[in-house]
């Protein structure tokens, strides 16, 4: 019902959270749309994952490396999860999902290759709710968005050249 519902309002994609990646008659009903999806694989194993995209067509699916806890500690984010759906599912996109309470493991996903970052966004982390703390205020998110576009420019284009900024200083400080 909640595809059929969705449906009527023509979204650019589907997005299937980790606790219904095994639920197949929601999987099937998405692939009826013909839409793109995207998937959360958080509680999930290889098998599971491989089950759930092989009801689409890979060129219409993005799975997102994730951990369902709320917030997720530092011990269990294990980013290299990432690098391991990356190696194992070549043919589809890759991202993150984070459910930490600050956004340096989202940023650090970019930097790793996902194309995509999904993070739960509140007004406060004090309302109430079980993903409040796992959330990211307007403030927050802003400065996300900002710190990822940042980092699309410290990664530069790796050429090895002489920067015109290190020209001064070169003409300054080298003997020859």
């Amino acid at each position: 019902n909640s595809v059929d519902f969705f449906f009527f309002f023509n979204p650019c994609c589907y997005k299937v959270a980790s606790a219904c990646i095994t639920d197949e008659e929601l999987l099937k009903r998405i692939n009826k749309t013909n839409k793109p999806v995207i998937i959360s694989t958080g509680m999930s194993s290889i098998d599971e994952i491989k089950t759930a995209i092989n009801f689409f067509d890979k060129d219409k699916i993005a799975l997102l490396s994730c951990t369902s806890t709320y917030p997720t500690s530092d011990n269990d984010i294990n980013l290299n999860k990432i690098l391991t759906l990356k190696e194992k599912f070549s043919n589809v996109l890759i991202g993150y999902s984070g459910h930490e309470s600050d956004i340096i493991p989202s940023i650090i996903a970019v930097s790793m290759g996902s194309c995509i970052i999904e993070r739960h966004i509140t007004l406060s982390k004090e309302l109430w709710g079980s993903d409040q703390k796992a959330s990211l205020e307007p403030k927050e998110l802003e400065n996300l968005v900002n710190e990822i576009r940042r980092l699309k420019i410290i990664k530069g284009d790796g050429k090895i050249d002489i920067r015109d900024s290190e020209k001064p200083i070169r003409d300054k400080l080298r003997k020859n």
